[in-house]
């Protein structure tokens, strides 16, 4: 079986289309949604915009490729200027994913999907790092798998302008010690955290389910500060308050870390969605 990352360095790097193809590409898909007179008005843009400013724009691109070297020259920017440099607050403007299957589908069952979705994760997590995960094809052609070295311990850190992507996973390969395996519960405003590894072996679900149990009754004793809310903020007010309360004492900076660099998040929502447009 090969490895889930066996192909990442060997693949071929992404090419950069000619400019008369990226331009006939955008026609055939204005010509959908405009009648005659638009398109053709909207052909004669592009015609003048091929033969001045995107010429120059198209040639300046190429070198930048050429001198950054990057094996997926659209990646970067793509995550960058898609996603880190959004300015207004992530939820619930921008998810990267998301799902709306439900296991089990018990509306009252919170506590159980979430202690099957940990134990599952930790089973995903176990297969990642130790490059057993199938590698995904297209008919014969592998993919590359990096996205998935981004599936666990890995935080969005804001920034004045553009947010940082930080992951401390590491396959064996890479670093035999295995990355933090401690998930963050959030509910009624307090922050929990366990180890889903005790004596370095995994827990069971029951084990899973009676720390979660332990949270449930724990934080509903009172409210807590609620300070998860902070990450609601807009994307550079948010900076501001991280960066003060990460200075502010040693102990913010320990414990920003080990949120940061958790296995996994969760927050325990007290209210119920009455279908999926809620």
């Amino acid at each position: 079986m090969k490895k889930t990352f066996e192909y990442d360095d060997k693949l071929p790097a992404l090419p950069l289309p000619t400019l008369e193809h990226t331009l006939e590409r955008y026609l055939d898909s204005v010509r959908a949604v405009v009648d005659d007179n638009e398109y053709a008005n909207t052909k004669k843009v592009v015609e003048r915009f091929a033969k001045g400013i995107g010429r120059e724009l198209h040639e300046q691109l190429k070198t930048n490729i050429e001198k950054r070297q990057e094996r997926n020259w659209l990646s970067k920017w793509w995550d960058e200027e898609i996603y880190l440099k959004w300015r207004l607050p992530i939820a619930p403007t921008i998810s990267m994913t998301g799902f709306n299957c439900l296991v089990p589908p018990e509306t009252d069952s919170q506590l159980t999907r979430i202690c099957v979705h940990m134990y599952a994760c930790a089973l995903v997590f176990e297969t990642i790092r130790e490059e057993r995960y199938p590698i995904s094809y297209v008919g014969k052609h592998p993919l590359t798998m990096h996205q998935y070295k981004h599936f666990f311990n890995t935080c969005r850190i804001p920034h004045k302008g553009c947010d940082e992507l930080m992951s401390v996973f590491r396959t064996v390969s890479e670093d035999p010690r295995r990355p933090p395996t401690h998930v963050v519960v959030m509910r009624n405003g307090h922050m929990f955290m366990f180890d889903l590894y005790e004596s370095n072996k995994l827990l069971t679900p029951p084990e899973i389910l009676k720390r979660l149990e332990d949270i449930v009754q724990q934080s509903d004793q009172s409210p807590g500060l609620g300070l998860g809310a902070l990450t609601a903020l807009p994307r550079d007010e948010w900076t501001k308050v991280r960066d003060h309360l990460y200075e502010m004492n040693e102990q913010n900076k320990i414990n920003f870390q080990r949120i940061e660099q958790a296995l996994l998040v969760y927050g325990f929502d007290n209210e119920n969605a009455e279908n999926l447009t809620e």
